[in-house]
């Protein structure tokens, strides 16, 4: 994970004064918030919806990446995503 957070720091961040700490605490807060949405998808998926768990995972995956497009720009860089 801090490995991804330096890579994406240059390009997502780019531009934005704060600290680095804290940017780097709102980027694990919203991996932590992808990896809770993604089990929590792919349980209510395969035990109360008796989903395949292939499928589960596919659908949670794509809720995750949608989730992610916008929560890195807006909460950890503090700006609006592209075209919003």
């Amino acid at each position: 994970m801090g490995y991804n957070f330096l890579l994406q720091r240059a390009r997502t961040f780019s531009g934005r004064e704060g600290l680095v700490l804290t940017k780097a605490f709102l980027f694990v807060m919203v991996n932590l918030l992808g990896l809770l949405l993604n089990t929590a998808i792919v349980y209510v998926l395969v035990e109360l919806l008796d989903a395949w768990y292939m499928a589960a995972q596919a659908a949670a995956s794509v809720v995750i990446a949608i989730q992610s497009f916008f929560a890195y720009p807006k909460i950890v860089a503090g700006h609006q995503c592209p075209g919003m």
